[in-house]
Protein backbone atom coordinates (compact mmCIF):
# COMPACT_ATOMS: atom_id res chain seq x y z
CA UNK A 1 0.00 0.00 0.00
CA UNK A 2 1.39 3.46 -0.89
CA UNK A 3 2.47 5.69 2.00
CA UNK A 4 -0.08 8.40 1.15
CA UNK A 5 -2.89 5.87 0.96
CA UNK A 6 -1.88 4.41 4.31
CA UNK A 7 -2.09 7.86 5.91
CA UNK A 8 -5.58 8.40 4.51
CA UNK A 9 -6.74 5.03 5.86
CA UNK A 10 -5.27 5.82 9.28
CA UNK A 11 -6.99 9.22 9.40
CA UNK A 12 -10.30 7.62 8.38
CA UNK A 13 -9.99 5.05 11.15
CA UNK A 14 -9.28 7.76 13.74
CA UNK A 15 -12.27 9.85 12.65
CA UNK A 16 -14.55 6.81 12.70
CA UNK A 17 -13.33 5.95 16.19
CA UNK A 18 -14.03 9.46 17.47
CA UNK A 19 -17.50 9.48 15.94
CA UNK A 20 -18.30 6.12 17.51
CA UNK A 21 -17.16 7.39 20.91
CA UNK A 22 -19.82 10.10 20.87
CA UNK A 23 -19.52 13.78 21.73
CA UNK A 24 -16.67 15.08 23.81
CA UNK A 25 -17.59 16.74 27.09
CA UNK A 26 -18.54 20.39 27.05
CA UNK A 27 -15.53 22.60 27.56
CA UNK A 28 -15.39 26.24 28.51
CA UNK A 29 -13.80 28.50 25.93
CA UNK A 30 -10.15 29.09 26.69
CA UNK A 31 -7.84 32.04 26.55
CA UNK A 32 -4.13 31.85 27.11
CA UNK A 33 -4.32 28.24 28.26
CA UNK A 34 -7.02 28.93 30.88
CA UNK A 35 -10.79 28.91 30.75
CA UNK A 36 -12.17 32.31 31.68
CA UNK A 37 -15.49 33.94 32.33
CA UNK A 38 -16.15 37.65 32.51
CA UNK A 39 -18.85 39.48 34.41
CA UNK A 40 -20.24 42.98 34.11
CA UNK A 41 -20.20 43.22 37.88
CA UNK A 42 -16.63 42.14 38.52
CA UNK A 43 -13.28 41.14 37.10
CA UNK A 44 -12.68 38.06 35.01
CA UNK A 45 -12.19 34.85 36.95
CA UNK A 46 -9.64 32.38 35.60
CA UNK A 47 -10.19 28.66 35.80
CA UNK A 48 -7.51 26.01 35.24
CA UNK A 49 -7.66 24.40 31.81
CA UNK A 50 -10.65 22.06 31.56
CA UNK A 51 -8.90 19.14 29.89
CA UNK A 52 -10.98 16.99 27.59
CA UNK A 53 -11.48 13.49 28.85
CA UNK A 54 -13.18 10.40 27.49
CA UNK A 55 -16.27 11.28 29.54
CA UNK A 56 -19.31 12.33 27.53
CA UNK A 57 -21.77 14.69 29.21
CA UNK A 58 -25.38 14.39 28.05
CA UNK A 59 -28.27 16.63 29.13
CA UNK A 60 -31.81 15.50 28.32
CA UNK A 61 -35.44 15.82 29.43
CA UNK A 62 -35.47 19.53 30.24
CA UNK A 63 -38.80 20.38 31.84
CA UNK A 64 -40.54 23.33 33.49
CA UNK A 65 -42.27 22.03 36.61
CA UNK A 66 -43.69 25.40 37.68
CA UNK A 67 -43.77 28.54 35.55
CA UNK A 68 -43.21 31.68 37.57
CA UNK A 69 -44.18 34.32 35.02
CA UNK A 70 -47.55 32.78 34.12
CA UNK A 71 -48.47 32.28 37.79
CA UNK A 72 -47.00 35.58 39.02
CA UNK A 73 -44.96 33.79 41.68
CA UNK A 74 -41.35 33.64 42.77
CA UNK A 75 -40.38 29.96 43.05
CA UNK A 76 -37.02 28.97 44.50
CA UNK A 77 -34.65 26.54 46.26
CA UNK A 78 -36.13 23.15 45.33
CA UNK A 79 -35.13 19.84 46.91
CA UNK A 80 -36.14 16.33 45.87
CA UNK A 81 -35.95 12.87 47.42
CA UNK A 82 -36.78 9.40 46.13
CA UNK A 83 -39.07 7.48 48.46
CA UNK A 84 -38.90 3.74 49.06
CA UNK A 85 -41.61 3.04 46.48
CA UNK A 86 -39.66 4.93 43.80
CA UNK A 87 -41.88 8.02 43.79
CA UNK A 88 -40.28 11.46 44.03
CA UNK A 89 -41.18 14.07 46.65
CA UNK A 90 -40.37 17.66 45.72
CA UNK A 91 -40.27 20.74 47.94
CA UNK A 92 -39.68 24.40 47.12
CA UNK A 93 -40.63 27.87 48.28
CA UNK A 94 -43.37 30.02 46.75
CA UNK A 95 -43.81 33.75 47.32
CA UNK A 96 -43.83 37.14 45.64
CA UNK A 97 -40.08 37.78 45.51
CA UNK A 98 -36.77 36.43 46.73
CA UNK A 99 -37.19 37.53 50.35
CA UNK A 100 -40.98 37.29 50.63
CA UNK A 101 -41.81 33.61 50.90
CA UNK A 102 -45.27 32.42 51.82
CA UNK A 103 -45.23 28.65 51.59
CA UNK A 104 -43.02 25.59 51.64
CA UNK A 105 -44.89 23.46 49.13
CA UNK A 106 -44.77 19.73 48.40
CA UNK A 107 -45.44 17.89 45.13
CA UNK A 108 -45.23 14.23 44.10
CA UNK A 109 -44.22 12.40 40.97
CA UNK A 110 -45.13 8.79 40.22
CA UNK A 111 -43.18 8.71 36.94
CA UNK A 112 -39.64 9.81 37.79
CA UNK A 113 -40.27 13.53 37.34
CA UNK A 114 -42.16 13.49 34.07
CA UNK A 115 -45.31 14.85 35.73
CA UNK A 116 -46.18 16.22 39.15
CA UNK A 117 -49.16 16.51 41.45
CA UNK A 118 -50.66 19.87 42.30
CA UNK A 119 -48.90 22.04 44.86
CA UNK A 120 -49.68 21.35 48.50
CA UNK A 121 -49.07 24.46 50.61
CA UNK A 122 -47.76 22.46 53.54
CA UNK A 123 -46.01 24.96 55.84
CA UNK A 124 -46.19 28.72 56.16
CA UNK A 125 -42.68 29.87 55.31
CA UNK A 126 -40.49 32.38 57.09
CA UNK A 127 -37.23 31.31 55.47
CA UNK A 128 -35.61 29.75 52.43
CA UNK A 129 -33.90 26.44 51.71
CA UNK A 130 -36.14 23.49 52.60
CA UNK A 131 -34.04 20.31 52.67
CA UNK A 132 -35.32 16.78 52.06
CA UNK A 133 -33.66 13.50 53.06
CA UNK A 134 -34.57 9.82 53.46
CA UNK A 135 -33.69 8.09 56.72
CA UNK A 136 -31.44 5.05 56.10
CA UNK A 137 -33.19 2.51 58.36
CA UNK A 138 -36.92 3.25 58.28
CA UNK A 139 -37.07 5.03 54.94
CA UNK A 140 -38.97 7.88 56.62
CA UNK A 141 -38.72 11.31 54.98
CA UNK A 142 -37.10 14.26 56.76
CA UNK A 143 -37.51 17.95 55.98
CA UNK A 144 -35.55 20.81 57.47
CA UNK A 145 -35.74 24.58 57.15
CA UNK A 146 -35.29 27.66 59.32
CA UNK A 147 -38.33 28.62 61.36
CA UNK A 148 -39.23 30.82 64.31
CA UNK A 149 -39.25 29.44 67.82
CA UNK A 150 -41.61 30.51 70.61
CA UNK A 151 -39.41 33.56 71.30
CA UNK A 152 -39.55 34.63 67.64
CA UNK A 153 -35.92 33.60 67.07
CA UNK A 154 -35.09 31.80 63.83
CA UNK A 155 -33.08 28.61 63.51
CA UNK A 156 -32.96 25.32 61.64
CA UNK A 157 -35.56 22.71 62.63
CA UNK A 158 -36.55 19.33 61.27
CA UNK A 159 -39.65 17.13 61.05
CA UNK A 160 -40.27 13.62 59.73
CA UNK A 161 -42.99 11.84 57.80
CA UNK A 162 -43.67 8.21 57.03
CA UNK A 163 -42.10 6.44 54.05
CA UNK A 164 -44.76 7.91 51.74
CA UNK A 165 -44.16 11.50 52.85
CA UNK A 166 -47.39 11.71 54.86
CA UNK A 167 -48.23 12.25 58.56
CA UNK A 168 -45.61 14.87 59.39
CA UNK A 169 -44.40 15.24 62.97
CA UNK A 170 -43.90 18.47 64.85
CA UNK A 171 -40.58 20.27 64.41
CA UNK A 172 -37.47 19.94 66.57
CA UNK A 173 -34.72 22.56 66.51
CA UNK A 174 -31.20 21.40 65.83
CA UNK A 175 -29.38 23.76 68.17
CA UNK A 176 -29.62 25.66 71.43
CA UNK A 177 -29.66 28.62 71.10
CA UNK A 178 -31.55 27.91 67.90
CA UNK A 179 -29.76 30.60 65.91
CA UNK A 180 -26.43 28.79 66.31
CA UNK A 181 -27.59 26.64 63.39
CA UNK A 182 -29.63 28.79 61.05
CA UNK A 183 -29.96 26.36 58.15
CA UNK A 184 -28.86 22.94 56.86
CA UNK A 185 -29.40 23.75 53.17
CA UNK A 186 -27.47 21.07 51.28
CA UNK A 187 -27.86 17.34 50.76
CA UNK A 188 -27.46 15.10 53.81
CA UNK A 189 -24.82 12.38 53.61
CA UNK A 190 -25.76 8.80 54.52
CA UNK A 191 -23.06 6.30 55.50
CA UNK A 192 -24.61 3.02 56.56
CA UNK A 193 -26.87 3.79 59.51
CA UNK A 194 -25.42 7.25 60.11
CA UNK A 195 -26.67 10.52 58.66
CA UNK A 196 -24.57 13.67 58.40
CA UNK A 197 -25.66 17.26 57.78
CA UNK A 198 -23.83 20.54 57.40
CA UNK A 199 -25.27 23.82 58.61
CA UNK A 200 -24.22 27.37 59.36
CA UNK A 201 -24.96 29.87 62.09
CA UNK A 202 -27.18 32.93 61.92
CA UNK A 203 -24.20 35.28 61.68
CA UNK A 204 -22.75 33.52 58.63
CA UNK A 205 -19.49 32.86 60.47
CA UNK A 206 -19.19 29.14 61.14
CA UNK A 207 -20.16 26.05 59.19
CA UNK A 208 -21.06 23.23 61.58
CA UNK A 209 -21.27 19.48 61.13
CA UNK A 210 -24.04 17.27 62.52
CA UNK A 211 -24.46 13.52 63.07
CA UNK A 212 -27.52 11.35 63.64
CA UNK A 213 -26.98 7.71 64.61
CA UNK A 214 -30.65 6.92 65.26
CA UNK A 215 -32.24 7.29 61.83
CA UNK A 216 -32.62 11.05 62.03
CA UNK A 217 -34.62 11.23 65.25
CA UNK A 218 -31.93 13.15 67.16
CA UNK A 219 -28.86 15.09 66.03
CA UNK A 220 -25.52 15.92 67.66
CA UNK A 221 -23.24 18.76 66.66
CA UNK A 222 -19.88 17.08 66.05
CA UNK A 223 -17.60 19.91 64.96
CA UNK A 224 -17.05 23.31 63.40
CA UNK A 225 -15.72 22.91 59.87
CA UNK A 226 -13.81 26.18 59.43
CA UNK A 227 -10.80 26.58 61.69
CA UNK A 228 -9.57 29.67 63.61
CA UNK A 229 -8.29 32.17 61.07
CA UNK A 230 -10.23 30.60 58.19
CA UNK A 231 -12.81 32.49 56.15
CA UNK A 232 -16.39 32.79 57.36
CA UNK A 233 -18.56 30.09 55.78
CA UNK A 234 -22.22 29.49 55.02
CA UNK A 235 -23.64 26.87 52.60
CA UNK A 236 -21.53 23.70 52.61
CA UNK A 237 -21.72 20.52 50.57
CA UNK A 238 -20.36 17.26 52.02
CA UNK A 239 -19.07 14.11 50.31
CA UNK A 240 -17.34 10.97 51.55
CA UNK A 241 -14.17 10.45 49.52
CA UNK A 242 -12.60 7.62 51.54
CA UNK A 243 -13.46 5.08 54.27
CA UNK A 244 -13.20 7.77 56.96
CA UNK A 245 -12.45 10.84 54.82
CA UNK A 246 -14.87 13.67 54.12
CA UNK A 247 -14.62 16.65 51.80
CA UNK A 248 -16.52 19.86 52.55
CA UNK A 249 -16.93 22.55 49.87
CA UNK A 250 -18.28 25.86 51.15
CA UNK A 251 -19.55 29.25 50.06
CA UNK A 252 -18.02 32.13 51.98
CA UNK A 253 -20.04 34.91 53.56
CA UNK A 254 -19.00 37.58 51.04
CA UNK A 255 -19.47 35.51 47.85
CA UNK A 256 -15.90 35.88 46.62
CA UNK A 257 -14.39 32.45 47.27
CA UNK A 258 -15.14 28.74 47.37
CA UNK A 259 -13.35 26.97 50.21
CA UNK A 260 -12.66 23.33 50.95
CA UNK A 261 -11.87 21.38 54.11
CA UNK A 262 -10.92 17.73 54.56
CA UNK A 263 -11.63 15.52 57.56
CA UNK A 264 -9.76 12.24 58.03
CA UNK A 265 -12.01 11.04 60.89
CA UNK A 266 -15.58 11.38 59.60
CA UNK A 267 -15.97 14.96 60.69
CA UNK A 268 -14.57 14.88 64.21
CA UNK A 269 -11.77 17.24 63.15
CA UNK A 270 -11.05 19.24 60.00
CA UNK A 271 -7.90 20.47 58.31
CA UNK A 272 -7.13 24.02 57.29
CA UNK A 273 -8.97 25.69 54.45
CA UNK A 274 -8.18 24.97 50.79
CA UNK A 275 -8.96 27.65 48.22
CA UNK A 276 -10.89 26.13 45.32
CA UNK A 277 -11.69 29.53 43.78
CA UNK A 278 -8.98 29.27 41.09
CA UNK A 279 -10.59 26.01 39.95
CA UNK A 280 -14.33 26.74 40.19
CA UNK A 281 -14.83 30.43 40.91
CA UNK A 282 -17.16 31.60 43.67
CA UNK A 283 -20.04 29.12 43.96
CA UNK A 284 -23.28 29.47 45.90
CA UNK A 285 -25.05 26.42 47.35
CA UNK A 286 -22.30 23.93 46.46
CA UNK A 287 -23.71 20.41 46.18
CA UNK A 288 -21.44 17.36 46.01
CA UNK A 289 -22.58 14.09 44.44
CA UNK A 290 -20.48 10.95 44.18
CA UNK A 291 -21.20 8.89 41.09
CA UNK A 292 -19.49 5.80 39.73
CA UNK A 293 -16.63 7.49 37.92
CA UNK A 294 -16.51 11.03 39.31
CA UNK A 295 -17.24 13.39 42.15
CA UNK A 296 -19.56 16.11 40.83
CA UNK A 297 -19.77 19.64 42.20
CA UNK A 298 -22.90 21.65 41.40
CA UNK A 299 -23.33 25.31 42.21
CA UNK A 300 -24.54 28.74 41.17
CA UNK A 301 -22.06 30.92 39.33
CA UNK A 302 -23.60 34.25 40.32
CA UNK A 303 -21.29 36.30 38.12
CA UNK A 304 -22.47 34.44 35.04
CA UNK A 305 -26.12 33.87 36.07
CA UNK A 306 -25.59 30.16 35.50
CA UNK A 307 -26.05 26.76 37.08
CA UNK A 308 -22.76 24.92 36.58
CA UNK A 309 -21.30 21.53 37.39
CA UNK A 310 -17.67 20.41 37.65
CA UNK A 311 -16.17 16.93 37.87
CA UNK A 312 -13.27 15.56 39.89
CA UNK A 313 -11.61 12.29 38.98
CA UNK A 314 -9.12 12.39 41.88
CA UNK A 315 -11.42 12.49 44.95
CA UNK A 316 -11.86 16.23 44.99
CA UNK A 317 -8.28 17.40 44.61
CA UNK A 318 -9.01 19.04 41.28
CA UNK A 319 -12.28 19.92 39.55
CA UNK A 320 -12.41 20.17 35.76
CA UNK A 321 -14.95 19.71 32.93
CA UNK A 322 -16.90 22.86 33.77
CA UNK A 323 -20.35 22.47 32.22
CA UNK A 324 -23.15 25.05 32.14
CA UNK A 325 -26.42 23.24 32.80
CA UNK A 326 -28.59 26.34 32.36
CA UNK A 327 -28.47 30.13 32.47
CA UNK A 328 -31.09 32.50 33.80
CA UNK A 329 -32.21 36.13 33.54
CA UNK A 330 -32.87 38.74 36.20
CA UNK A 331 -30.52 39.34 39.11
CA UNK A 332 -27.86 36.88 40.20
CA UNK A 333 -30.12 35.61 43.02
CA UNK A 334 -32.91 34.67 40.59
CA UNK A 335 -31.72 31.15 39.84
CA UNK A 336 -28.94 28.61 39.99
CA UNK A 337 -29.68 26.70 43.21
CA UNK A 338 -29.99 23.01 42.45
CA UNK A 339 -30.62 19.62 44.00
CA UNK A 340 -29.17 16.55 42.24
CA UNK A 341 -30.67 13.10 42.77
CA UNK A 342 -28.74 10.01 41.68
CA UNK A 343 -31.23 7.68 40.03
CA UNK A 344 -31.15 3.92 40.18
CA UNK A 345 -30.21 3.78 36.48
CA UNK A 346 -27.07 5.86 37.12
CA UNK A 347 -28.44 9.06 35.58
CA UNK A 348 -28.86 12.24 37.63
CA UNK A 349 -32.19 14.01 38.04
CA UNK A 350 -31.54 17.69 38.79
CA UNK A 351 -34.15 20.17 40.02
CA UNK A 352 -33.32 23.86 40.16
CA UNK A 353 -34.85 27.29 39.89
CA UNK A 354 -34.19 29.84 37.14
CA UNK A 355 -35.80 33.04 35.88
CA UNK A 356 -36.45 32.64 32.16
CA UNK A 357 -38.14 35.82 30.93
CA UNK A 358 -36.41 38.69 32.73
CA UNK A 359 -39.40 39.27 34.99
CA UNK A 360 -37.76 38.08 38.24
CA UNK A 361 -40.36 35.32 38.51
CA UNK A 362 -38.24 32.15 38.50
CA UNK A 363 -39.49 28.78 37.36
CA UNK A 364 -38.88 25.42 38.99
CA UNK A 365 -37.13 23.30 36.37
CA UNK A 366 -35.60 19.87 35.95
CA UNK A 367 -33.20 18.06 33.66
CA UNK A 368 -31.50 14.69 33.47
CA UNK A 369 -27.71 14.54 33.36
CA UNK A 370 -25.66 11.56 32.25
CA UNK A 371 -21.93 11.49 32.93
CA UNK A 372 -20.23 8.65 31.11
Amino acid sequence: MARGTAKLVLISLIVASLNAAGPLPVRAQTSGGQATRSSETGPSVAYPRAYRTHRAITITDRRVIKNGSTTGTYNQVPAVVEMLNGDYLLSYNVGLDHVTTYWHVLRRSHDKGNSWSAELDRWSATSLDPTLARAPLSGDILISFAKLDSDNVMGAAYARADVHGHNWSSFTFFDNPVTDTFSTPTQYLVDGVNMYASGYDGEGVNANFWLSSDDGYTWTKVSIINQPGDANLTETGIAQIGPTTLLAISRDDVDTHTWGHVSQDMGLTWGTEIDYTPQVGALALPQLLQIKNALLLFGRDSGANALVVFASYDNGKTFIDRTVLDTYTGENIDGGYSWPLLRRDGRIFVVYYADSEGLRKPDIKSLILQWN
